[in-house]
């Protein structure tokens, strides 16, 4: 009855094998243009919560215990830290998926460079 069939055998629960992400991200999708999102891996994150500066092209984070927005954990398994970008500010990353540099500011900040990003594509 199985002659000339391969049994597929059920995998693991969890991605295990998965890439990890090893640099953050920003994402902005078409169909939803009013939002964004970061994912960061988890040494860049030190507390729960982030305030959101921005200067011309560029978005600061400042993470902490303080702040007024959550950073929320996206993958426990691969410890993926997600901000979500406020609407009023979303339109300043391009759409689709881009792996960025945070630079560190004198402050503390980690700096995101919108215009750096467009540059890229």
């Amino acid at each position: 009855m199985t002659d000339g069939w391969v049994k597929i055998e059920k995998g693991r629960a969890g991605r295990k094998d998965a890439p990890r992400r090893k640099r953050p991200a920003v994402s902005r999708n078409a169909k939803s243009p009013t939002s964004a999102y970061m994912s960061i891996p988890d040494g860049y994150v030190t507390g729960d919560r982030v305030s959101i500066f921005v200067s011309g092209t560029k978005i600061g984070f400042m993470f902490g215990d303080e702040g007024d927005f959550m950073v929320r954990e996206a993958d426990k398994n691969t410890k993926i830290r997600r901000v979500t970008i406020p609407t009023a500010i979303c339109e300043m990353i391009p759409i689709g998926l881009h792996e960025v540099d945070l630079e560190p500011d004198d402050g503390g900040m980690l700096v995101l460079d919108c215009a750096a990003i467009a540059v890229q594509e």
